[in-house]
């Protein structure tokens, strides 16, 4: 956390030595519609703003979350129910010679009450800087970013453990990517590579690429295929007794269509050569995770690992209701372990532009094999609601 701390400071440090006329400016976007705001980074070429200017938005936020379960076995420690409030501050710039600062800061309480302690997290640091008149560009920093269209089960081939996490559609990224485009307009094609380090001991995490293409019917495509190491730390927390280290291979393909009224999308995904806990388990209201299920045998990996995700979202033509949708992901469909079906119903209902009510619908069923081959039969449901308002304009959002 110091170290992002310190790397804001220094990214403003920068900005003033470089502009000493500066700007800062609050503005308001008639078009902007918080309901639908989708964060794309890797597919974005436009400049965001008039040099030398930052841009500063401010979100507030407040989420319920609370959860049913029939995991009522003293081996099982469900997550608790909360009321949290969580405020952003949103951060952009542009600089000479094609360069873009972002940076967004998340403040957030940890306890209920009102005397309870707050943290401050920072997801987004990132400098942009693009070359052949926007065509192709370098991200490095704390990356925000998203590419499939799924409104909760995130992606599996980068940054998996985004995946299931409430009011959060982007994943979050430590990376260093080199993001092109090919051809213009709503045909074009884009594409992405890139290099993932370890902070704990600097060192090579993964390395990742990536293409999309966008068809005149509404048809869209996505493929990413990554290169990840694991080490010895890491796989000791969730393989008992682990040595050494390993590298595993991910891939994921997505194909969605986009229409005036509705979108669609399919999903898979999976790894290879892969040990360690089964994606998809590992945050807060995953209630796999508390069945700990494991892949130990890289041969099995893909079996163990393999995932696919189908859904549908509706945009009525209401003042009223933005957005109403349905998503699946099945885990372990080749597995002889288990199996876990997860949904997702939700309905984003605008206020105002900037006033926006959330909710989520999570249902679970999960069905794992016991030490003495029986089946365990297993449900939960979550239901998140979340409150939030908007001022200023922004460029990145975590929702």
């Amino acid at each position: 956390m110091k170290k992002l701390l310190s790397a804001v400071i220094l990214v403003f440090a920068v900005l003033e030595t470089l502009a000493q006329n500066i700007t800062v400016k609050i503005d308001n976007d008639s078009t902007f519609d918080a309901a639908n705001f989708e964060v794309v980074a890797s597919e974005e070429f436009d400049n965001i703003a008039p040099v030398h200017t930052v841009n500063i938005a401010f979100q507030t936020l407040c989420d319920i979350v609370f959860t049913s379960t029939s995991l009522d076995d003293d081996r099982f420690s469900a997550p608790d129910n909360y009321l949290r409030e969580r405020a952003d501050l949103l951060f952009s710039s542009k600089l000479e010679d094609n360069t873009n600062i972002y940076a967004l800061m998340a403040f957030l309480n940890t306890q209920d009450g009102v005397n309870s302690d707050s943290k401050l997290v920072v997801p987004n640091v990132e400098i942009e800087h693009y070359f052949k008149k926007g065509n192709c560009k370098v991200r490095v920093g704390r990356l925000l970013n998203s590419l499939t269209k799924s409104q909760y089960f995130g992606r599996i081939a980068v940054e998996q453990s985004s995946a299931h996490v409430y009011g959060r559609k982007v994943y979050i990224n430590d990376a260093l990517e080199f993001d092109g485009r090919i051809g213009n307009g709503s045909v074009a094609a884009y594409y992405c590579l890139g290099i993932k380090p370890r902070f704990k001991k600097l060192d090579l995490r993964g390395v990742y690429g990536g293409a999309s293409k966008n068809f005149a019917s509404g048809l869209r495509m996505h493929c990413l295929l990554s290169f990840n190491r694991q080490f010895e730390d890491e796989l000791k927390n969730e393989i008992t007794g682990y040595e050494g280290s390993n590298t595993y291979f991910a891939g994921e393909i997505e194909f969605s269509i986009k229409k005036a009224m509705f979108e669609a999308y399919a999903n898979c995904g999976g790894y290879t050569h892969y040990v360690g806990r089964v994606p998809h388990s590992s945050n807060a209201y995953d209630y796999l995770k508390f069945l700990s299920p494991v892949v130990s045998d890289t041969h099995n990996s893909l079996k163990e690992t393999f995932i696919h995700a189908y859904g549908m979202r509706f945009f009525p033509k209401s003042n009223f209701f933005s957005q109403v949708g349905l998503e699946s992901e099945f885990l372990g469909s080749f597995s002889n372990n288990f199996s876990a079906y997860n949904f997702c119903a939700y309905m984003k209902l605008s206020l105002t532009r900037r006033l926006l009510l959330t909710y989520y619908c999570t249902p679970q069923v999960i069905k794992q094999q016991t030490v003495d081959k029986t089946t365990g039969d297993y449900s939960a449901c979550g239901n998140f609601l979340r409150l939030s308002v908007l001022v200023g304009k922004p460029v990145r959002m975590m929702q």
